[in-house]
């Protein structure tokens, strides 16, 4: 009886052990499972403000091109309405500065309006982003109700609740609250055939978006190992940043050659300043010396944003585009200086032949800058040779070639790194065999089987793995490992025996949807392997219990894999161990020293999933190209017709557009002055009739005398005149004779103000001098 009643106890005892080592791992769990929750919201707000910031870049650029290029056409709009030569310069050096204003007005009125195209795409597609893709996770009532636990729990789990300390190694294996319906994976998940998706170090709760963690200092390790600071940002490709670059494609082609005009108009803006200078300090004044100083500080100025704005030209091509850009304003000084002067002023309509290189000079500078403004290539649609595109993409897509080539040239991969890269690329061969597999078996399916979303979602699919396995074997080849990555081959083309061996070896595919005979919608699965050779199709409308689906979420499945696994051994194929030992050895390179290729990118590697390199995978922009290609080809054409035109005024051949130019700044705000003569007349009745003044206004009385009347003022009154020749006189009017004057009727005037001067000032406009008539 004792014994029964100590293993009575003993067992109490176990039980009550294992029911609170239960409750304590219910709690432990519950804690860990809310963590996890607040932990992937947390991960996704920094996902939300990864957009925001990466979207903000091109925002608050836009605003600063807004901002200069205003400023800019401001002070060219200045030039135009009060820019004025005092004296008028030869024609050639006024069709330059005019055409160069123009020049300069018209790109950066269109950096302006590429700058706003891109502003407003890159909202518009942030915000699309933001509330259809990017979103945080809250977890569902099923979720949550999946999360707790009850005491009662523990009374299925017999083996586990009298479970002895201390003799059974491990831990307690509680049996967790079943999954809904809606959160068990689909029929024949490839998952369930994986033994190494039930590895418990593997398994991840339902919902889980934490994968293994985010690098707070761009270490080698996670939070929970050891990690460098300091070292070279290691950056994973995240989902949100993969739709964010797909979007990214289609403004930042506005952004790039927004400030590609922005910097075609600088330099004619500070072109046109050095003719209106030239103008005035060679035409003008006529200080030579000073004319070739301006030119000289504004050509520097000018050569110096060129070599800012444009790298990677091969053979000095950046010299060569500031050398041609400073050679027209060169050869005006020499057409100025040269020219021909009489006391020091130019002779008008004077010959200038070496004006005529200008014209050429320019046309080959817009010439240059339109291949070096060009796409990359015929897959790309942003200019590669301006070094602002190197600023656009913050994750290194966008590289300097010389760097790069630099870079290949410098790294050099350790041993260990070099190991640990063969076992990777194994283990990506793997996965890229099983998702070749996959595909291999969905890209036979009749695409008449297939609704419109699935068939999008195939050929995306399908692009993306071709444009990996090209990215894998690029990347093996930079890494000096000779590993062949052999063709995706279709269906038909593997044998019966390669075909029962394959990964999906024994997988039916579907489910595929149709409407029966009833009206009603019902789902088949395709039996691929058992189909006749005579091309029938055997279709299963009843799917037997044992078989095993292949569905078209599973495939991409298999990709999604093959494509983390890339990411991993892209970042392996980079060597921080190298960089960090020369670090402390204390090796410091030079500044002309080429240094290894640190910049952090996600995919640096042709054929990565975020290129825009492929147009199978991404279409070019090109609009933004082909409206500055065709305003460029357009300012060519006008400069080739003023060119030709001046060629054939120097050389006398056709003067069609030859004019006599002169100078209105000097009565342009002057009032319109009369012509003043004093005359000598002897009037009648001596010093008695002193006439003071003589006007001719119109007035009441050129109605009765059918003409203007003269109005005569003396000390006393007014009188109106008119010639008695032509009119008799009244008994009102006075009679007035003389040698230089004739006979004259006078009236006087009532109610008028006395007004005169000491002498007759006759306003002599269209007057005879025998008579005085209006």
């Amino acid at each position: 009886m004792e014994v029964f009643l100590g293993v009575g106890l003993v067992a109490g005892e176990i039980f009550r052990y294992n029911r609170q080592n239960f409750a304590f791992d219910q709690d432990q769990r519950f804690r860990r499972d809310e963590l996890r929750l607040k932990m992937q919201v947390e991960r996704f707000r920094l996902f939300r403000q990864d957009i925001r910031d990466l979207v903000e870049l091109t925002v608050g650029k836009m605003d600063l091109y807004h901002m200069v290029g205003a400023l800019f056409i401001r002070m060219i709009s200045i030039y135009y309405s009060e820019g004025f030569f005092e004296e008028a310069p030869p024609i050639f050096l006024q069709a330059a500065y005019y055409l160069s204003q123009a020049c300069a007005l018209v790109y950066l009125l269109m950096a302006i309006w590429l700058s706003m195209h891109a502003s407003i795409k890159s909202h518009s597609y942030a915000t699309r982003l933001l509330t259809r893709f990017v979103r945080l996770p809250i977890p569902g009532c099923d979720q949550l109700d999946s999360m707790n636990s009850h005491l009662s729990d523990c009374e299925t789990q017999a083996a586990q609740m009298l479970r002895v300390p201390f003799l059974h190694s491990g831990r307690n294996s509680w049996k967790e609250r079943s999954a809904t319906p809606a959160e068990m994976p689909p029929q024949g998940n490839l998952a369930e055939r994986d033994p190494a998706a039930h590895a418990p170090a593997l398994s991840k709760p339902t919902g889980d978006e934490l994968e293994d963690g985010e690098f707070a200092y761009g270490g080698e390790h996670n939070m929970l190992g050891h990690e460098e600071l300091l070292q070279a940002v290691e950056f994973r490709t995240r989902r949100h940043v993969q739709l964010f670059r797909q979007l990214q494609a289609r403004w930042q082609c506005f952004d790039a050659y927004s400030r590609v005009c922005m910097s075609l108009g600088v330099r004619h803006m500070l072109q046109s300043i050095n003719y209106y200078l030239l103008g005035l300090c060679m035409v003008q004044m006529y200080s030579p010396v000073v004319g070739y100083m301006l030119t000289a500080v504004f050509q520097a100025l000018a050569s110096n944003i060129t070599i800012l704005d444009v790298h990677g030209l091969p053979c000095l091509g950046g010299l060569d585009l500031s050398f041609i850009g400073f050679l027209p304003a060169v050869a005006a000084c020499v057409s100025l200086t040269l020219a021909q002067r009489e006391n020091g002023e130019l002779v008008p309509n004077g010959a200038y032949p070496i004006s005529v290189a200008i014209y050429p000079l320019e046309i080959a500078w817009f010439e240059l800058l339109h291949w070096v403004a060009s796409p990359a290539s015929d897959s790309s649609s942003i200019p590669r040779h301006f070094r602002a595109v190197l600023f656009m993409d913050v994750f290194g897509e966008a590289e300097d070639p010389t760097e790069i080539a630099m870079a290949k040239k410098g790294a050099v991969f350790s041993v260990v790194n070099t190991l640990v890269l063969v076992e990777k690329v194994q283990v990506v061969h793997e996965a890229l065999r099983r998702a070749q597999a996959a595909m291999r078996r969905w890209e036979e399916v009749p695409g008449v089987w297939l609704t419109l979303r699935q068939r999008k979602e195939l050929e995306k699919l399908s692009d993306f793995l071709r444009l990996e396995m090209a990215g894998l074997q690029e990347l093996l080849c930079e890494c000096d490992l000779e590993i062949q990555i052999t063709r995706m081959r279709e269906w038909p083309e593997l044998s019966s025996a390669e075909q029962r061996l394959e990964h999906c070896a024994g997988t039916v595919l579907g489910p595929f949807h149709y409407i029966n005979s009833s009206g009603l919608p019902a789902d088949y699965y395709w039996d691929i392997e058992n189909t006749a050779a005579n091309g029938n199709y055997k279709l299963l409308h009843d799917l037997p219990g044992s078989a095993r689906v292949l569905t078209l979420e599973d495939a991409a499945e298999t990709v999604r894999e093959f494509q983390h696994l890339m990411d991993d051994i892209r970042r392996i194929s980079r060597d921080p161990a190298e960089k960090t030992r020369g670090k402390h050895t204390g090796h410091t390179g030079g500044e002309d020293e080429p240094k290894p290729d640190t910049t952090p990118r996600a995919s640096a590697i042709k054929g990565a999933f975020t290129t825009r390199e492929t147009k199978e995978l991404y279409k070019p922009v090109r609009l933004p190209w082909r409206a500055v290609s065709c305003l460029t080809r357009t300012i060519q054409i006008i400069w080739l017709g003023v060119g030709v035109t001046a060629a054939m005024r120097e050389s006398s051949a056709l003067l069609f557009d030859h004019q006599v130019s002169y100078i209105v700044e000097e009565r342009r705000l002057q009032e319109v002055g009369g012509v003043l003569e004093e005359l000598k007349i002897d009037w009648p009745y001596g010093a008695f009739l002193r006439i003071e003044a003589v006007k001719c206004i119109p007035c009441e009385h050129a109605r009765e005398w059918r003409q203007g009347p003269i109005l005569v003022s003396t000390p006393f009154a007014h009188y109106a005149l008119h010639n008695s020749s032509v009119q008799e006189t009244t008994f009102e009017e006075e009679l007035f004779c003389g040698s230089n004057i004739g006979c004259l009727a006078a009236r006087r005037l009532s109610g008028s103000l006395m007004f005169g001067a000491s002498r007759l000032d006759i306003l002599f406009d269209m007057f005879s001098r025998s008579s005085i008539a209006c």
